[in-house]
């Protein structure tokens, strides 16, 4: 059973935690990760993250990201401990998504 988020992922960016950061990817295959603050910084601590995502997109592509999801750090294994993560949901799907 996951345990509860660390903070509402989904509402605004102040209540965020400021060290996360979001993890994007697209169904092209392209991902990217960017610093919370960067985000804070462009569009406000008030932004609200949903319409943040609406209106992202991939710079190879041009599509939305399949993808999205807050993460304790940018990277993986073999790093220790594993990054944790908070998957948001994204309005033009259902629910969280995941990539296999």
């Amino acid at each position: 059973m996951p345990d509860d988020p660390p903070f509402a992922p989904d509402a605004t960016l102040d209540l965020v935690d400021p060290g996360w950061w979001l993890e994007l990817r697209c169904e092209c295959g392209r991902s990217a990760y960017v610093p919370h603050r960067m985000l804070a910084e462009r569009h406000g601590a008030r932004a609200s993250v949903p319409r943040l995502l609406a209106r992202l997109r991939c710079e190879t592509c041009r599509r939305r990201p399949v993808l999205a999801q807050w993460v304790s750090a940018p990277v993986g294994p073999p790093h220790y401990p594993e990054p944790r993560r908070v998957p948001l949901a994204i309005a033009w799907q259902r629910g969280p998504a995941t990539i296999n």
